[in-house]
């Protein structure tokens, strides 16, 4: 489950989520040569990772898009 997996750092888990976009980019290409369409390939990217056709038409153009760190609660009073 990619939800369970732990980073040390956050540097480790950009990397990691680059290398899961390309990965994704290439099987796209792939598809792609093998006559799937492009609209094809970019609903099943939404169906099977939840992305937005704008990030699913991102991965299929090779684009990477890279996680944000996220931001330090503030205290509450």
């Amino acid at each position: 489950d990619a939800n369970s997996l732990k980073y040390e750092d956050f540097n480790q888990a950009r990397d990691a989520y680059k290398n899961v976009q390309e990965e994704m980019h290439e099987f796209a290409m792939s598809a792609n040569r093998l006559g799937v369409s492009k609209k094809d390939i970019i609903e099943t990217i939404q169906r099977y990772t939840q992305l937005s056709k704008k990030q699913a038409e991102g991965i299929f153009a090779g684009r990477y898009r890279p996680i944000t760190q996220p931001r330090p609660q503030r205290p509450t009073q």
